[in-house]
């Protein structure tokens, strides 16, 4: 029942959400139509911050249809094995919001709108036997990518980058069948509906994608809610989902063109690497609390040269073409060619961190880290639960290698020349090294054995500015929600604060299931 973890900020815009008009966004504001597609009432606050967008949009004079899911959907992130207590406690929730919202210019509707044809589809589907994993990423109906959107789900939800299509092939069904059903409803229901906008959390998931290429296709204009760099705001991207790459980079320049920091405030931006290290959570869960602050790990200064490797979980980002490596297959790859190249150095030792959001996995990715530890003598692996601070390492180390993490940009913070060797937010801040092959890799890191460091980016300060105040001042500030930690909202009402809650029952008989399922997973052989 937790939402997927990306480990970076979602994409934050500035200004004010999609309620006011807007030549580049098309018709909005006073006599409008926003459909807002909500299926995730479970989740606060992302279900609260869906309530945020309808109501600024009718504020400012417009008229909304807000789209729920009845049950419709074979599975989902706050549900995945579409348990019906879980379903109705969800839809309690939707209806606790609709009386929240109170006007008579809001509208709801169920989201599924299929013709038979289509319903057949959709269950023929929900049975399909695919040959691989590379069949369901490359499936797509109408041009839309709902196999590589089932894809996201599936991996989000096993923790494993390379799921096999037989062992999961229910929930790859359940999926793909999810899938195809949003694109069919919401590609009907868009026109049907005269909208002129739709919102939405996330846009990356199996049974949210689908209506974001569906409103894409059809140019409806389509904002995609999801966390910014602090909780107190919302980030909000326009036509894409907040994964996308370019206009993220274009975000953080133009945020930082408009700003004309001054000194202080450039101070204030650096406050964003500041407050990571020392462990303050800001728009997620801080991953540093279970670590010593300058605990190290055995073996660190035995060698002439130290380099820190940090990794991600593949599953993160595996669904993304986008941040496809543009050097390796994997970063288990990547490791594996940088260790042959050094096999016989002795005067080089590797520290590979593995996140601590891979802590109580096993997957392929970490049964690959195990075989590199087995074959390479000069690696040291610190495991994702390693009290090991992760902070300390990248101030122990000559260097440090990421794939894509915001640690990499973190380390160029510390000082430490930092090498990027995958895609990352901040590839074109000028804060990183940025290698053009992996035998440049190899180049820089003899240059550094035999005592040549290489020189920090010429643009390493503006570039840790800009990303710090990207992160710092992006997003939207709610106007009616009121964050009530990472996962609880209150909305603002005439009287006070109120809590959007499932009935009372439904609440105790949900909260007593989830407990009796984590004890059976728990203690389950």
């Amino acid at each position: 029942m937790h939402e997927p973890t990306l480990d970076m900020p979602s994409r934050p815009n500035s200004g004010s959400g999609p309620a006011k008009p807007s030549a580049e966004t098309g018709k909005t504001g006073a006599g409008s139509v926003l459909v807002a597609f909500a299926p995730f009432a479970l989740w606060s606050p992302h279900f609260e911050t869906d309530l945020e967008l309808v109501k600024n949009h009718v504020d400012a004079g417009g008229s909304a249809i807000v789209l729920s899911c009845n049950g419709q959907l074979l599975t989902c992130e706050p549900n995945p094995e579409h348990r019906r207590l879980a379903c109705l406690t969800c839809q309690s929730r939707f209806r606790s919001g609709m009386r929240w919202l109170k006007d008579p210019a809001i509208l709801h509707e169920t989201f599924y709108e299929l013709t038979e044809d289509e319903a057949l589809q959709v269950e023929q589907l929900r049975q399909r036997k695919w040959r691989d994993l590379e069949e369901v990423r490359n499936f797509r109906l109408n041009g839309a990518d709902v196999g590589l959107a089932a894809v996201s789900s599936l991996v989000s939800w096993c923790r494993e980058p390379s799921p096999d299509v037989t062992v999961f092939a229910r929930e790859i069904g359940a999926h793909v069948a999810s899938a195809a059903m949003v694109y069919f409803s919401i590609a009907r229901k868009l026109p049907r509906l005269n909208a002129d906008l739709m919102t939405l959390f996330n846009g990356r998931l199996a049974a949210l994608r689908p209506a974001l290429r569906a409103a894409q296709q059809l140019a409806v204009t389509t904002y995609v809610h999801e966390r910014a760099g602090y909780r107190e705001r919302y980030g909000l991207t326009m036509d894409t989902y907040p994964h996308d790459l370019a206009p993220i980079k274009r975000e953080i320049e133009e945020l930082y063109s408009r700003a004309e920091l001054s000194t202080k405030e450039r101070d204030q931006a650096l406050d964003w690497y500041r407050e990571r290290r020392d462990g303050i959570a800001q728009g997620w869960v801080s991953f540093v609390g279970g670590q010593r602050r300058d605990e190290l790990p055995v073996g660190i200064g035995e060698a002439p040269v130290d380099v820190a490797i940090f990794v991600s979980s593949e599953d993160e980002f595996v669904a993304i073409e986008e941040w496809n490596n543009p050097f390796y297959r994997n970063q288990n790859d990547a490791i594996l060619q940088l260790l042959s190249d050094f096999e016989d150095e002795p005067r080089l030792r590797f520290f590979l961190r593995l996140h601590p959001n891979m802590a109580g996995l096993e997957n392929s990715q970490l049964l690959g880290v195990q075989a590199l530890a087995a074959r390479f003598p000069n690696l040291v692996v610190i495991g994702a639960s390693s009290r090991v601070s992760s902070y300390a390492l990248i101030d122990a180390v000559d260097l440090v290698i990421s794939y894509g993490s915001t640690i990499g940009i973190e380390a160029a913070f510390a000082g430490k020349p930092s090498v990027l060797m995958g895609r990352a937010m901040y590839e074109d801040l000028g804060a990183c090294l940025r290698p053009e092959s992996h035998q440049a890799l190899v180049s820089l890191l003899a240059d550094l054995v035999v005592g040549r460091r290489p020189e920090l980016p010429a643009g390493l300060d503006e570039g840790l500015v800009k990303f710090g105040h990207y992160n710092r001042v992006g997003g939207r500030a709610y106007s009616h929600l009121v964050p009530h930690g990472l996962f609880d909202a209150r909305m603002r009402e005439e009287e006070g604060l109120t809590a959007i809650k499932a009935g009372r029952l439904l609440r105790t008989a949900f909260k007593l299931s989830r407990f009796a399922h984590s004890l059976r997973r728990r203690f389950s052989p």
